[in-house]
């Protein structure tokens, strides 16, 4: 199978699984430790790509200062990178990001996590289910797709 058509099979999965996602986030609070706004994008890459870009946090903390307790020193951004390193995901503008690609954005002063739903949006998980946002918003973007 060509590389393109691997590509657009593992955008197609993203995109299911971020729709279920955002329906899901609609019915319930966020819970920090379970779909905060880091697990809950890595969520959706380990439903459709099968790996977990949150796995060294996952467990390990079930609220807000736990969660900055755990990623320590230089916060989400930082742990954002090393998974990038660790899953070959490489940085693209934010206004060129496609279908599930993740960054870094800053929401009412809280650094977030949010997903690419469609080529200049972004999405975030909120405490009442999920924002969206222009990819302007977004202050560093990873491709997760070679």
């Amino acid at each position: 199978m060509d590389s393109q058509l691997v590509n657009d099979v593992k955008r197609a999965s993203l995109e299911v699984e971020l729709l279920a996602a955002m329906q899901r986030a609609a019915s319930h609070r966020m819970q920090w430790g379970r779909d905060d706004c880091a697990l809950w994008c890595a969520d959706i890459l380990k439903a459709a790509l099968g790996y977990d870009g949150a796995a060294p946090f996952r467990g390990r903390y079930k609220t807000r200062i736990g969660a900055h307790r755990v990623l320590g020193h230089g916060g989400l951004p930082r742990a954002l990178r090393q998974a990038s390193r660790r899953h070959g995901w490489r940085r693209v503008r934010s206004d060129r990001a496609d279908v599930g690609d993740v960054g870094v954005a800053s929401l009412g002063g809280v650094i977030s996590t949010v997903i690419c739903r469609k080529p200049g949006w972004f999405v975030g998980r909120s405490d009442e289910g999920w924002t969206a946002l222009p990819a302007s918003m977004v202050k560093v973007a990873w491709c997760i797709i070679a």
